[in-house]
């Protein structure tokens, strides 16, 4: 069972299309990364995920149930810390993970040590003290003491130093091998994003324009310099979808496809066309190509 899928959502406000025949599969036990531009509707899908929202039409469920009908019962099963939030200021570290603890009927002091070994919050200290960064701890501390089974996080490494970003990341990979969380997570940092996901989507206008393995992604997206014969072009290029072109003159071409290189120089050759060269991009440039197309 995938954690989350999501099959043509769509989501407006008013006249305002936020989402647009959004489709996503989460495996579960996955670190699933979700990029796209601001305003692409990542914030918009994290809510519809917590059942904090209805979607106007579309099929989505999380964890095999449905966010808008069992949203109280699902959220004790999702950990979830948001890019930005408030905590009582006046609380120490200490009471608010208690506080959330009684909440949930749970003990939080194996998982808390287990943080504090890494991080070492100054958890006696009121939280009216705490640096932005030290409340994106907190958070995810509050998050992860409960056991969740799928862990929602918006921008999460926003406001952390890279020392602390690197930690951060590592307790992602860890909790997820340790007991099969799922971590679900949007981000602007590419390079985090390619270090630490299994699967990525790229979105733009309100719905997924990519959905795969970041390392399928890598190999897969190429950039080839192909020469056409005499009354051919990159048109003739059929059984691949071509996501870039740009003419070099003298009938050759730069051409950028995400396909396996077998499968696009034998589209090439049918479509009269000889690979004179192969390039790969980096991920970042790779994202652009399909956010800004």
């Amino acid at each position: 069972m995938n954690a989350i899928e999501m099959v043509d959502v769509s989501k407006s406000y008013g006249q305002v299309q936020a989402l647009e025949d959004m489709c996503l599969t989460v495996p579960t036990g996955s670190i699933f990364g979700l990029m796209g531009p601001n305003g692409a509707g990542k914030t918009t899908s994290i809510k519809l995920m917590l059942g904090l929202m209805e979607p106007t039409a579309g099929s989505l469920t999380v964890l095999g149930a449905i966010p808008s009908g069992d949203g109280t019962v699902l959220r004790r099963r999702i950990g979830f810390v948001p890019e930005d939030f408030s905590l009582y200021p006046h609380m120490t570290g200490f009471e608010i993970l208690e506080f959330n603890a009684r909440l949930y009927g749970c003990s939080v002091d194996e998982n808390v040590r287990r943080l504090q070994t890494i991080f070492e919050l100054p958890l006696a200290r009121k939280i009216a003290t705490y640096s932005k960064g030290m409340r994106k701890l907190l958070g995810l501390y509050i998050a992860l003491s409960t056991e969740p089974e799928l862990l929602i996080l918006d921008e999460p490494t926003d406001g952390l130093d890279p020392v602390v970003r690197s930690h951060f990341l590592g307790v992602l990979a860890d909790e997820t091998a340790r007991r099969n969380l799922t971590v679900f997570f949007s981000s602007h940092i590419l390079s985090e994003v390619e270090k630490i996901c299994d699967t990525v989507a790229f979105m733009r206008h309100g719905h997924t324009v990519l959905q795969d393995e970041v390392e399928s992604i890598k190999t897969r997206y190429r950039v080839y310099t192909v020469r056409f014969m005499v009354g051919h072009s990159p048109r003739d290029v059929k059984s691949i979808a071509v996501q870039r072109e740009r003419d070099l003159g003298q009938d050759a071409w730069d051409i950028e496809v995400l396909a396996d290189q077998e499968q696009a120089r034998t589209a090439f050759v049918d479509a009269g066309g000889t690979v004179l060269n192969v390039q790969s991009l980096p991920f970042d440039e790779i994202f652009m190509r399909f956010v800004e197309a």
